[in-house]
């Protein structure tokens, strides 16, 4: 066999070859069904409202200008805790913190026995905090430096549900914040000054095994 016949029978195999691997790719008959659900998370969120329950709070806890203050005065105030999201809340927790401190100092007007130097924490702990839920259910009472370090306890404990549903309608409860200036605080503590900032920490409920039919969103938002 001629060299010229041997390299175009080369060029033949390797055509046939390129066309029993190009075989093998070709599909049969195929079939493609799909379906698919959107997957959306909801909504955990409160708001503070005035004690009736619609007048939204605002930045301010109390409207009272909390100033000229002497020990063993208190203030007083209920507002309500309302959910405004879709899922129900489980709990709600209050914290606070302070900042912005003044010291009053010492020698105030010249005089050796007014005023004195401290801090913040001293100042705060000379701040008694009472807060209650429900029917007067008392989840903290304690200094307003010991809140900063911790937080009450959950302020619907003491509701008829045991939580703040969003659903068939959305659930308010009320909580009541008494502050009061440790009646015992000496002059070393005149003219001292801060800012206090409560906040109100909700969580969820535990996660839930649905089955497929069930009615998620009001489940989810009626939890009690």
């Amino acid at each position: 066999m001629s060299l010229k016949a041997k390299l175009a029978m080369g060029v033949m195999t390797g055509a046939l070859g390129l066309s029993l691997v190009g075989g093998g790719t070709y599909a049969a008959f195929t079939d493609t069904e799909s379906v698919s659900n959107t997957f959306a998370a909801g909504e955990l969120d409160i708001k503070l409202k005035q004690q009736d329950g619609t007048t939204n709070l605002g930045s301010e806890l109390f409207t009272t200008n909390l100033k000229n203050l002497k020990p063993g005065d208190s203030i007083t105030k209920t507002i309500r805790v309302k959910n405004a999201g879709t899922l129900s809340v489980n709990q709600v927790f209050v914290k606070a913190d302070y900042d912005d401190f003044v010291d009053g100092g010492a020698n105030i007007d010249g005089d050796p026995d007014l005023g004195g130097e401290n801090g913040p924490h001293a100042f705060a702990d000379q701040i008694d905090v009472k807060i209650t839920g429900k029917s007067g259910h008392v989840v903290y009472n304690n200094t307003l430096k010991h809140l900063k370090d911790n937080s009450s306890s959950d302020i619907t404990d003491s509701t008829t549900n045991g939580a703040l549903p969003a659903m068939p309608s959305k659930d308010t409860d009320p909580v009541t914040i008494t502050l009061t200036f440790n009646g015992e605080a000496d002059n070393t503590y005149m003219k001292d000054s801060m800012n206090i900032n409560f906040h109100f920490e909700a969580t969820q409920h535990a996660g839930t095994n649905f089955n497929d039919g069930d009615d998620i969103n009001f489940l989810n938002g009626s939890q009690e």
